[in-house]
Parts: structure tokens; sequence; C-alpha cells
């Protein structure tokens, strides 16, 4: 993925995740800010709901939901007003994209009590969890900040998808322009 939007014209980027290297959230945020970033995108896939043990031919039993699919884009809303709507409108703008290019967005049925929808766009949900447990990504950066959860990973459809080039370049392009869009003066 990151070598999709490296290849981008559009703006500069850094990856903060290299070969092996696993810095912490504090660490990347910090960069990030250091770097000058306009944006922190965090890019995962995500494991909801209850799943089943589904015994594959060649590896031994795994467990496997097909049923609650699609991204999520998440960001929070506990800073102050100008850095909670740029967080907002890039997550918006994340999320338009990714439902324009055919990526459907997550209805967010596990999420009750840890992410709010926001009505927005769907598959915006704002972070809820208790201050503890909040996303350090999310909730402690001096600039806007997204995680965006491209699929439901015990989902083998979703799975299957997802080590597709055109899946994997869709997807860029959408994060691409959704970049653009969150950074372009409205008129």
């Amino acid at each position: 993925m990151g070598a999709r939007l490296l290849t981008s014209k559009a703006f500069r980027v850094r990856l903060s995740r290299n070969g092996l290297a696993r810095p912490s959230y504090q660490a990347r945020a910090k960069t990030a800010a250091a770097w000058g970033a306009q944006a922190l995108l965090s890019i995962h896939s995500d494991v909801r709901g209850p799943a089943t043990l589904y015994d594959l031919q060649y590896g031994g039993p795994c467990y496997r939901q097909d049923a609650e699919t699609g991204f999520a884009v998440l960001y929070a809303d506990n800073a102050d007003a100008p850095l909670n709507e740029q967080r907002q409108r890039l997550a918006v703008a994340l999320a338009l994209r990714l439902s324009e290019a055919g990526f459907a967005p997550y209805s967010g049925y596990d999420y009750q009590g840890i992410y709010e929808a926001d009505p927005a766009a769907p598959g915006v949900f704002i972070d809820r969890h208790p201050r503890g447990q909040r996303i350090y990504m999310l909730n402690h950066t001096t600039l806007p900040a997204v995680v965006i959860e491209t699929h439901q990973a015990l989902s083998l459809p979703e799975a299957s998808r997802w080590r597709e080039e055109a899946t994997l370049n869709a997807f860029a392009a959408a994060v691409a322009q959704g970049l653009v869009d969150a950074h372009t003066p409205e008129p």
C-alpha cells in the first residue's frame, strides 16, 4: 500500500513502518509531527464479531466470520474545534472516495460502545473507547489522523479480494484522492 501512495505526485509520503520495523504509535505520531505531516493514516484490517471455527485443509483450524464486512474510517473528536474539523473532513473524504471506488462501508454493528457512527458518511466512526483505552494514534496527535480498517480479516471472500492487485490499486487511488479532497479548500 505504501509503495502505491509513494508514486503519487499529489503529495509527499513518508512511511512509518518499513520491513520488520514496528515503531510505537507514540513514535509514529511524534515523527509525523516533526516531519510537518498534514495527515497521519494508519491502515489495518479489522477482526469483528463472533467468529466460528473453520477447519482449513492445509493449516489446521482457524476462525471465520463473513457477516460484518466492509471498510471503516476511524477518528477522534477530543481536540479543539479546528483539529476536530480537520480529522472529520479527512475521515469523510476518505470514506466517500472508498465508497465511490466500490468498497462497501461497514455497518458498525460490532462497534457499539466503542465507536459512534458519524452521520456525515457511511463507514465513518468516532472513537468512544473509555478514556484509558482510546486509540493513541487517533486521540493524541496534533495533526489530522485516521485509522482505515480496510476489511473484515476473518471473511474469506474479503481477505481473498485484498490479495488482488486490482483491489490494492483501487484502494490506493481512492485514498490518494481522499487526501487531495481533504486538503483542497472548499469553494
